[in-house]
């Protein structure tokens, strides 16, 4: 027995049994008498099946084993008098009204492999060439004896390399044999197995599905040149072993009583076979690389003329080879010579002709015009045969060129055609990869996949309707498989207010909620505006004294809501009375300018990107502290940072990455599997019971969250929205509000 042989299966289970029912069995031997007999499998799937004749198929199968493994003596006719009598013994299987049974059972006993069917299950063989894996099918037709359970019996060898495909009738509408055999190419037996259950495996079908896979890897040692022609054609002559051995073991099945007439038929198809070995055999002779030598009465199938020897031929060959390089290669010098002279004059008579040196373009027109009437004259006064020669040497100049050029032609075109089928493949074969990567749960690794197909479909040629169609194509399934991995949502935002419509020059630029309701502001605004979202009513209160507000925030106690302004002032809106109150504060430097604010725990926590810094302040009777430098120990500068946000660790947004810190340290934080990636976001958001980061970015128009390990979640957009700069997170609620152009919009998540 092959202790190489590689075997894999995949069984997956339909959501009605009753509607499909798969019976997969597998037994590998193990006390040394199974070992010499090999491996026994079985495969069968019941259509509309009953309980009942489930559980005698059951029983078959394990008939067919104990009676493989019980009999004494290895013999090749033992499978098949086996199956003859279950023939006898199960008519009653095929009873059942509409029931329909595809079944297979067989034997793998080092190469040689036995299969008995009914129906149509699926057996195809894979067999290496050098053009890569070939397939062929095993079983031919459908076979529906409604007398005899196995009424077709198929056997032959299997070679080094091959594999043996079976399935249930099912598998093959949704993996076809060129789907199957891409993935034997670029896949371990065990990972070609996984691969298909887990696509079938997806499918939530109704009917059942079960195959196996054999396998017979390729040795690794060295082989001689005589061995490796015999390997290249074994799987050849396997396929003509699998025909004829299956037209042959159908009548070893037929009844008794025709045994006689059988026999004869039998001995009709043997002399078939016989006469197929015969000129296998002949063919193998004619080949050069099997010839062999005189050896006393041993004759060759090269018989050499009277007077003649293979050495004299050999010799002959050599002295014409020879004889004809000499004279090529005096040809093309002898030509290479008088195209070189005429360049050289060309040029130089060209060069007194535009230059007029020496006043030789007179005398360069007159050499020219003699030169030409020479020639003339010459042509002119030729032989009829010289001319005919010379004629026939213009032709074939003519020819001889245009052939080089065509071919060279030729040859760029079919460059470029391999180029573009290389291509083709290219992007087809990471595309189906990342497909598979997503089934496996592979998402970053699948969105890189996706990602380098989507730039090589940029370079495909799309001159011809041919290739703008293939192109095409590949983009919209590529596309496709983008927009599983991105995760965008296309909301429906409802409009709460338009501020422009209540006063035409409102510019707010920020949002915060405050006391169950939005403050809208902006630094180039005069009024904050504070809107109920359920009424939609708007109040106005300016603030022309306070200045510029920059940026704010709101403490979860939900008491005040603390404002930057101009020249980095404090400004707190008290929830009672309603009105602004300067705060004091001071820096541990002078006058640093604050980019935004957040406030934990009731301390806040001041952003400076241009002092790559985040102060840290607590509240005091009269206002804030001086506040500490928060940031220790960084790798990241703050430089291009835009929001802060705070949860107990920090959350700092910049252009195109979020920094994480612990206690004035810079963490290790990686945003994986977003795409497009940030670009230009303006506000990150989160708390210490908010399970999610949400990232505003107006550069694509959306909402991104991804949870506090950097894992992408989710993103959502809008076809409305223009330009969104604010936004406001009711996580529990799952609503967000989008401040875009003076408009407050709402949308559920």
């Amino acid at each position: 027995m092959n202790n190489k042989l590689e075997i894999q299966e995949f069984f997956v289970e339909g959501n009605d049994q009753q509607t499909s029912h798969v019976l997969l069995h597998l037994a590998e031997p193990v006390t040394q008498e199974e070992k010499e007999k090999g491996y026994f499998f079985a495969l069968i799937e019941i259509n509309e099946s009953h309980h009942e004749q489930i559980t005698q198929l059951q029983e078959i199968i394990d008939s067919i084993e104990t009676a493989y493994y019980e009999t004494e003596g290895i013999e090749d006719e033992t499978f098949e008098h086996i199956i003859q009598e279950i023939n006898r013994q199960s008519h009653h299987i095929l009873g059942y009204k509409e029931s329909e049974i595809n079944a297979l059972v067989g034997t793998l006993n080092n190469s040689r492999l036995v299969l008995a069917y009914h129906g149509s299950p699926q057996a195809l063989l894979y067999y290496t060439t050098p053009d890569g894996l070939r397939e062929t099918p095993i079983i031919d037709g459908d076979t529906n004896n409604a007398h005899q359970l196995f009424s077709a019996v198929v056997e032959g060898t299997i070679s080094r390399g091959d594999f043996v495909y079976i399935t249930t009738p099912h598998v093959n509408d949704y993996f076809s044999s060129d789907r199957v055999r891409k993935i034997l190419q670029s896949r371990t037996t065990r990972q070609s197995s996984m691969h298909i259950g887990k696509v079938l495996e997806s499918l939530k079908n109704e009917y059942s599905f079960g195959g196996i896979l054999f396998h017979t890897p390729k040795s690794v040692q060295p082989i001689s040149e005589e061995l490796d022609k015999k390997e290249r054609v074994g799987s050849q002559a396997s396929l003509d072993n699998f025909l004829d051995t299956a037209k042959a073991t159908e009548e070893t099945l037929s009844p008794p009583l025709m045994k006689h007439a059988t026999s004869k038929v039998k001995d009709v198809f043997q002399k078939f076979a016989s006469g197929k070995n015969k000129r296998v055999e002949k063919a193998k002779k004619r080949s050069p690389e099997t010839k062999t030598t005189r050896h006393g009465n041993i004759e060759t199938n090269y018989r050499p003329s009277p007077g003649q020897s293979q050495e004299n031929w050999t010799g002959r060959l050599l002295i014409l080879l020879g004889r004809g390089i000499v004279l090529l290669g005096t040809g093309l010098f002898v030509v290479s010579k008088k195209i070189l002279e005429w360049t050289i004059s060309f040029l130089q008579h060209s060069f007194y002709f535009i230059t007029n040196k020496n006043g030789k373009r007179t005398l360069t027109i007159d050499s020219s015009k003699s030169y030409i009437d020479n020639k003339r004259h010459q042509v002119r006064h030729m032989g009829m045969v010289s001319k005919v020669l010379f004629i026939a040497l213009l032709v074939f100049v003519v020819i001889f060129i245009g052939s080089i050029t065509y071919i060279k032609i030729r040859e760029g075109r079919e460059v470029k055609q391999v180029q573009y089928t290389t291509l083709i493949e290219t992007i087809t074969e990471k595309r189906d990869e990342a497909e598979s990567r997503l089934l496996y749960g592979e998402d970053e690794k699948a969105l890189e996949l996706l990602n380098e197909a989507s730039k090589l479909t940029e370079t495909l040629p799309a001159k011809k309707d041919v290739e703008k169609e293939t192109s095409q194509n590949l983009r919209q399934s590529i596309d496709e498989l983008l927009q599983k991995l991105r995760k965008i949502t296309a909301v429906d935002s409802e409009l709460i207010v338009d501020l422009s419509s209540l006063q035409e020059q409102a510019s707010s630029s920020k949002i915060i909620p405050f006391d169950e309701k939005i403050l809208a502001y902006g630094p180039e605004d005069e009024t904050l505006y504070t809107i109920d979202p359920i009424t939609k009513n708007i109040e106005q209160k300016k603030h022309e004294t306070i200045g510029q507000l920059l940026a704010a925030d709101v403490p979860k106690e939900d008491d005040k809501a603390v404002f930057i302004s101009y020249e980095n002032n404090i400004v707190e809106l008290e929830k009672e009375s309603k009105g602004f109150s300067n705060k004091d504060i001071s820096y541990p430097v002078d006058n640093p300018p604050i980019t935004d604010i957040s406030i934990y725990n009731r301390r806040t926590y001041l952003l400076s990107s241009n002092n790559d810094q985040i102060y840290k302040h607590n509240p005091i009777q009269t206002g804030y502290d001086r506040g500490t430098e928060w940031v220790t120990n960084k790798t990241d500068s703050l430089s291009e940072a835009r929001s802060l946000t705070v949860d107990g660790d920090i959350y700092v947004l910049t252009n195109n990455t979020i920094l994480k810190f612990f206690a004035g340290t810079q963490q290790g934080f990686e945003i994986r599997g977003l795409d497009p990636a940030l670009e230009n976001p303006t506000e990150i958001w989160t708390y210490a019971d908010v399970n999610n980061l949400y990232i505003l970015e107006p550069t694509n128009k959306r909402v991104i969250v991804i949870d506090k390990e950097g894992n992408f979640v989710g993103q959502y957009t809008s076809d409305v929205w223009k330009n969104p700069t604010s936004m406001i997170v009711q996580e529990d609620e799952k609503t967000i509000y989008v401040l875009d152009e003076n408009k407050i919009y709402k949308f559920n998540f």
